[in-house]
């Protein structure tokens, strides 16, 4: 091999090295840019909120930061604010079809008649912070993807947000069953309201059967 195509291998090499910590660093290609992380510098595009939230305990809550590419980081939400907390939780990338046609349908649906308000991102984010912290109170854990969405919201600061919210119902704790718990998840939390509340500190829900 002369010279020159020596120089030209190492270089190709360092350059491969270079390319391999990269990855190493940042988690490794596609899974890097699946990262909500990294889209949050972004300008926020929207912060979508149900109106009827606080009368239903419950909904799905979306906000987006949009690329100049024209695509959309988005990370949605399903915040019981009456007892749960983070229930569910995913951050993805959308180009402008999936992200108005599918998503935003998709979700305007789930809440029948319900309108979605446009909110300030630091009430967003306060909100989405609330619930956490309500829940962790009573014992309960937020859903295993909301460490990946909640970094969308980096860079905001909620405490410029001087609205109030109010997590329970009338002041206490109010478990309503879900479809997606089985009847004993149902009482599984049930009995986990009730060491940490005391009976007759919390109200439930259990629309079909029995918990026992």
């Amino acid at each position: 091999m002369t010279t020159s195509a020596k120089q030209r291998q190492k270089q190709i090499e360092k350059r491969a090295k270079k390319r391999k910590l990269a990855k190493q660093k940042s988690g490794g290609g596609e899974a890097w840019l699946n990262r909500a992380s990294v889209y949050a510098h972004l300008p926020m595009h929207e912060c979508l909120v149900p109106s009827t939230l606080f009368e239903s305990g419950i909904g799905s809550l979306l906000a987006s930061r949009k690329s100049p590419t024209g695509q959309y980081a988005a990370a949605v939400f399903l915040v019981d604010v009456y007892c749960l907390g983070i229930k569910n939780a995913f951050f993805r990338m959308f180009d402008e079809d999936e992200y108005e046609g599918t998503l935003k349908t998709s979700l305007a649906a789930s809440h029948g008649e319900g309108i979605y308000t446009d909110i300030d991102p630091s009430c967003f984010k306060k909100l989405i912070l609330g619930a956490a912290h309500y829940a962790s109170e009573l014992g309960f854990s937020p859903h295993k993807d909301y460490q990946r969405a909640i970094p969308l919201l980096d860079r905001i600061d909620p405490t410029a947000c001087a609205e109030r919210f109010e997590y329970g119902n009338e002041g206490k704790p109010f478990y309503i069953r879900g479809p997606s718990e089985s009847l004993s998840q149902a009482k599984r939390i049930v009995e986990q309201l009730d060491r940490r509340c005391g009976a007759g500190n919390f109200d439930m829900l259990i629309t079909t059967g029995p918990i026992d």
